[in-house]
């Protein structure tokens, strides 16, 4: 598995991995280890989603694992960045600038 091969590389899955957290359950349900899916160098953008994903999310990654992620020009990013936004300011420096800035040091 790929995780394996290159621990250290950064990864960055779009559209929340499709959905990742809620995938973590069912994998859980089939014997696997969860928690590697949850490496500190995996990362989900949030392109599209709004408030009730991100805070799936939040709960099962914590912030670390966001950045922020837009599918401009195709669809307005506002709706998602107000949601960012809504979760306070740490948070969205957290998934707007730290974390985006440390996927790509």
């Amino acid at each position: 598995m790929g995780v394996d091969r290159w621990p250290e590389l950064r990864v960055l899955f779009a559209i929340l991995a499709g959905g990742a957290p809620f995938q973590l359950e069912r994998l859980r349900s089939r014997g696997l280890d969860v928690r590697r899916a949850q490496r500190p160098n995996l990362y989900l953008d949030t392109a599209s989603y709004g408030r009730r994903a991100l805070e799936l999310c939040l709960a099962t990654y914590n912030r670390r694992a966001l950045v922020f992620g837009s599918d401009e020009p195709v669809i307005d990013s506002r709706l998602t960045l107000d949601a960012v936004r809504g979760f306070g300011q740490a948070v969205t420096e957290t998934i707007c600038g730290t974390n985006p800035r440390e996927l790509l040091e």
